[in-house]
């Protein structure tokens, strides 16, 4: 509340598997309209079993559930926390969806209101800890721009700044 009272918590380690790592990194909470969209790797029981990136969204005011999402893969290319902050922005549908750097080295574009991943685009192996950025060149294309530090997935060589063009059908391309 405004005067510093608790409304509604959730233990995300307790209630959805949220794991923790030696260094303590963990993402910032992000407001969308009326959710509460949370970044977090986690390993759960049924189809949030497997360990992946997932985003929670829950109801800002009452703090309920309201969808949860694993946009990226697992190991191999799971190998990092997850720190960075989704963008939000409207893709070419008109759809309100966020773009994110996540644990398994892939920008994803996920529907901000349902939590349905819309595409996944592999760069690296291992973590992007960067939040991504939305270029819009005069002509009206839009590019995604998302920079890493870790292992490229053609050469041996670490880190990599790209940017990524979604097409109308919501595909992108290098």
């Amino acid at each position: 509340t405004p005067d510093g009272k608790i409304n509604w918590q959730v233990s995300m380690m307790e209630d959805f598997g949220r794991l923790t790592f030696p260094n303590g990194r963990t993402g910032a909470v992000s407001i969308e309209g009326d959710l509460a969209i949370v970044n977090v790797i986690s390993t759960n029981w049924g189809a949030q079993g497997p360990p992946r990136n997932r985003f929670y969204a829950f109801d800002k005011a009452t703090g309920q559930s309201v969808w949860a999402a694993a946009p990226g893969v697992g190991p191999p290319f799971l190998k990092d926390s997850s720190v960075r902050s989704p963008v939000f922005d409207y893709d070419a549908q008109g759809r309100r969806v966020f773009y994110a750097g996540i644990g398994s080295g892939a920008v994803v574009c996920v529907n901000a209101r349902t939590g349905a991943p819309i595409w996944r685009f592999q760069i690296a192996v291992g973590g992007i800890n960067s939040t991504p950025l939305i270029h819009t060149t005069a002509d009206g294309a839009r590019h995604i721009i998302a920079v890493h530090g870790v292992e490229n997935l053609d050469s041996s060589t670490a880190g990599r700044m790209v940017a990524i063009k979604a097409d109308a059908e919501g595909k992108p391309e290098p």
